[in-house]
């Protein structure tokens, strides 16, 4: 049996799986850097890679701890699809696809780290294998098609704070709001009581309430060593 050893591992705003996008792309402030260690062979092999806007990488649910099972319930529909009909992050073998936009790039002494954006990853996600988007072979150029339960989830566009945001920057506040918009909220648990998330180190209690985000409190946990 062959086995795969990462490359890297994700240091994210995320850092826990809920609240955490279910695609990437979804939020375009999220963000995270992958971090390599800084040897002769990553050094040359992660030459050019600037030349690139957006990354594929593919990477393990580390944090899975149920089995695989061949229908599942998705956030879009009602019943069950077949597994390979989703993207379901629990699968035989764990593995991951994510489109990530890549912003810079960091090198220091002992690691490399490339800063990418638009992410759906969580914190201490290992990294398996990166290649460059290419449009002209990663974009179909005929007429897709894809399934109801594909769908991109209807964001939440009410958003009411009712806690003081005086602590937060622009970014922060932004990342909050487009990730919370997304409903994180198990699709079996559609309930107004206040739910619990981390987000860049900040705790925030919220509801969702005939479709309307109320943010009741933030208290930073600590400051992120990333950003």
């Amino acid at each position: 049996m062959m086995l795969i050893n990462p490359i890297a591992t994700v240091q994210s705003c995320y850092t826990q799986k809920f609240a955490t996008p279910r695609q990437s792309g979804l939020v375009e402030t999220a963000w995270a850097r992958l971090q390599f260690n800084n040897t002769p062979f990553m050094h040359q092999a992660l030459e050019g890679i600037e030349d690139f806007s957006h990354l594929w990488i593919i990477f393990g649910f580390h944090l899975n701890t149920s089995e695989a099972k061949p229908k599942i319930r998705t956030p879009k529909i009602v019943g069950k699809a077949s597994l390979y009909a989703t993207r379901s992050p629990h699968r035989p073998n764990n593995l991951g696809l994510s489109l990530v936009k890549l912003d810079t790039i960091e090198i220091v002494p002992n690691y490399i780290f490339l800063h990418v954006s638009g992410h759906d990853l969580v914190d201490g996600t290992p990294v398996y294998d990166i290649k460059p988007y290419i449009p002209d072979y990663d974009c179909p150029k005929v007429e897709v098609r894809f399934g109801s339960h594909s769908a991109r989830l209807q964001a939440i566009n009410v958003i009411n704070w009712s806690c003081s945001t005086g602590d937060l920057n622009f970014e922060e506040k932004k990342l909050i709001e487009q990730t919370l918009c997304l409903d994180p909220r198990p699709r079996h648990i559609k309930t107004n009581d206040i739910f619990k998330a981390s987000i860049a180190g900040i705790n925030i209690e919220f509801t969702i309430v005939q479709d309307q985000l109320n943010i009741h409190q933030i208290n930073r946990e600590r400051r992120h060593g990333i950003k």
